[in-house]
């Protein structure tokens, strides 16, 4: 079995962290991959000036990793067959081939959730901090009624369900609470939806870029996913939507309609109606993701897709990670009641039913919904601001988007590979999601997405982080088989 190079390249993660050579931790990254079974027993590793071109690193450094562990026995290189991965010298290897799976082992994100080094700096997950919620008046709750409660209430707390439909009617989209399912977060609410239409071979529509979450809860159901091409300034392009419908019939499409993840779109009213007729007209299925909907800066939301629609063809999925605090795991899935009814049966087997008392805190929370947009927008926007001020100044090549809301800007790195330089950033105390992550088709190669989320120092120091590994970068490429590793 012989792995893409770039491929490789992904799955090692945060190989160049800590204080060993470089060689010595792309051995110890090289191993902990074939242990995870991210790099299958027997399979072949890619020529050393080819990983080391993907790495960002001199050839030297692949050739002693090699050779160390070749040494170590984990290794084996032949003239003319390459060098393949060995059983390695512990018991029970040979069930951990088995071990891996394509729809989230690739992902820096996902392995950003199982902890850090405090020196480096995340511009890879859009995780921005919680709104300081001692500014709320306090909301009270009978807990000791709520205790009395026999029942997991799989659909959710009745009070909560009653807020968010109100917060649909009064954007003009009646809603009620039968409508409305409370889930653990927005990425609960995909994969319920992925559940609920879509069998193995089945095929979706997606925007190319979009939201890596989806496209791996959309993958572990073994969809096929065609991506349709984002305009930058009007999101997902209708006329290639129109185009895709004539020649499949998907179950459903997915888009981000509003500060659209990653490249900040947002729909204009006018393309939402387009779209919603299309829809209709050809009996599709639109699943609207609103998660970052509510991170309105310097340029107003329009309505939810539902606001134009008269049918059932629209279902929208919400949630208060990004608004108010990511850790009370609230989100939901407005839908017709015929809809919801399913998928509740399906959350009853996924987990029986989300915590009550987060759900009572988000009810009261909830009721601060207009104020906390205004703390967020007062937080994000010069954020935004000091971001592109120093993109400007200290990477004047990169070429980028200035989004009216969100949280990232769609950055293109000028003639280089996103997934070499999120290589090298690491080394620099960065990370980095590279474009081609958050493609159906593994394009958008010299992109990333970079957050705007943290603090203003956070910022500050991670930019100069990037400018001195982009200067590394540009020496790297012009030296090309350079002996040298550019450490900080």
């Amino acid at each position: 079995m012989e792995l893409e190079c770039a491929e490789i390249v992904k799955r090692l993660g945060k190989w160049p962290v800590g204080n060993q050579p470089l060689y010595q931790l792309l051995a110890e990254g090289l191993k902990k991959a074939i242990l995870d079974g991210q790099i299958p027993l027997a399979s072949r590793l890619p020529p050393e000036r080819v990983f080391a071109k993907a790495l960002a690193v001199s050839r030297s450094t692949v050739v002693a990793a090699y050779t160390l562990l070749r040494e170590e026995g984990w290794l084996e290189s032949r003239q003319g067959s390459g060098t393949k991965v060995l059983m390695p010298p512990i018991p029970h290897a040979p069930n951990l081939e088995t071990v891996y799976n394509p729809s989230t082992s690739g992902s820096s994100i996902t392995e950003q959730m199982f902890g850090k080094p405090d020196n480096l700096i995340d511009f890879s997950a859009g995780i921005p901090a919680a709104l300081d919620l001692a500014q709320f008046s306090e909301t009270f709750f009978d807990l000791g009624w709520m205790m009395q409660e026999k029942h997991y209430l799989p659909q959710g707390w009745p009070a909560l369900r009653q807020s968010v439909a109100h917060q649909y009617t009064r954007q003009g989209i009646p809603t009620g609470e039968d409508q409305i399912l409370i889930t653990n977060g927005a990425q609960q609410a995909i994969s319920l939806l992925a559940s609920l239409y879509l069998q193995p071979g089945d095929s979706v529509l997606l925007e190319n870029p979009t939201y890596f979450g989806a496209l791996d809860a959309f993958r572990q159901v073994g969809a096929r996913l065609a991506g349709i091409a984002v305009d930058p300034a009007t999101g997902v392009r209708l006329d290639l939507l129109q185009n895709a419908l004539s020649g499949m019939h998907p179950r459903f499409v997915y888009l981000t309609p509003t500060f659209q993840n990653p490249t900040g779109a947002v729909m204009p009213s006018e393309h939402r109606k387009k779209l919603v007729q299309l829809a209709e007209q050809n009996d599709l299925v639109v699943i609207e993701d609103n998660t970052l909907a509510d991170l309105e800066l310097d340029q107003r939301a329009p309505p939810p897709l539902a606001a134009f629609s008269q049918g059932d063809k629209v279902i929208t999925i919400g949630s208060m990670s990004k608004l108010f605090w990511t850790g009370i795991r609230i989100g939901w899935v407005r839908a017709t009641p015929a809809i919801i009814t399913r998928l509740t049966r399906l959350k009853v087997v996924n987990d029986l039913g989300s915590g009550m008392i987060n759900q009572a805190i988000a009810t009261g929370w909830l009721e601060n919904y207009e104020q906390a947009k205004q703390w967020r927008q007062q937080e994000l926007l010069p954020r935004r601001d000091q971001t592109i001020r120093l993109l400007q100044e200290h990477l004047p090549e990169w070429e980028y988007n200035r989004p009216g809301g969100g949280l990232f800007l769609w950055v293109r790195l000028a003639g280089a590979n996103a997934g070499a330089f999120a290589q090298l950033a690491l080394r620099y105390g960065v990370v980095l999601l590279p474009g081609n992550m958050m493609s159906v088709d593994e394009s958008y190669s010299q992109y990333i997405r970079l957050p705007f989320l943290h603090d203003h120092a956070h910022i500050q120091d991670g930019i100069s982080r990037l400018s001195r590994a982009w200067q590394s970068h540009g020496l790297l490429n012009k030296n090309d088989s350079s002996t040298v590793n550019f450490i900080v």
